[in-house]
């Protein structure tokens, strides 16, 4: 009888251990699944905050680029229309300029001898109009002269225009 109350005993002890063990495996699986329910559910909702917050800061972005864009786009053509009204009145001047040298005669080099004895004595002879005297240049070289300073104008008006940019960019 003792050894039938003994493996009672270890059965029970056995039964026991065994149950003990099912019942922490059942715990730690449920317990698992249901903090991880959980933290499925606090991940998701942190990730869709984040989410609308991103989405807040980027429309407030574009809406700022716009705006930028369109403040941008008028000063650019404030200066395109400054640039063409410039480029008018130098093409003006130029005119003018090019009127005064054909009613003067040409340009001349006030550094040459022909130009100081011409100063000296103003009835001196005049040369026709195509060729170079000493002190009056060639048309070649007084067009190319003319070119030039046109090309100098120009390229000082758009560093100008460059320099008005980048001056209300900043």
């Amino acid at each position: 009888m003792l050894t039938i109350i003994g493996k009672i005993k270890m059965l029970n002890l056995n039964s026991i251990a065994i149950a003990c063990a099912a019942t922490a495996v059942v715990t730690a699986t449920s317990t698992w699944w249901i903090t991880a329910d959980y933290k499925n559910a606090k991940h998701a909702a942190i990730v869709s905050e984040m989410q609308i917050k991103a989405n807040y800061a980027l429309q407030e972005a574009l809406v700022k680029t716009l705006e930028v864009e369109r403040q941008n786009q008028q000063f650019a053509q404030e200066i395109e229309l400054l640039s063409t009204k410039h480029k008018q009145e130098l093409q003006n001047v130029q005119d003018d300029f090019r009127r005064l040298i054909d009613n003067s005669g040409g340009l001349r080099d006030p550094n040459s001898a022909d130009c100081a004895a011409r100063e000296e004595k103003p009835a001196a002879s005049a040369k026709p109009s195509g060729q170079a005297t000493r002190s009056n240049i060639s048309k070649n070289l007084e067009r190319l002269l003319l070119s030039e300073s046109r090309r100098a104008d120009e390229a000082a008006t758009y560093a100008q225009t460059c320099y008005q940019w980048l001056m209300k960019l900043k």
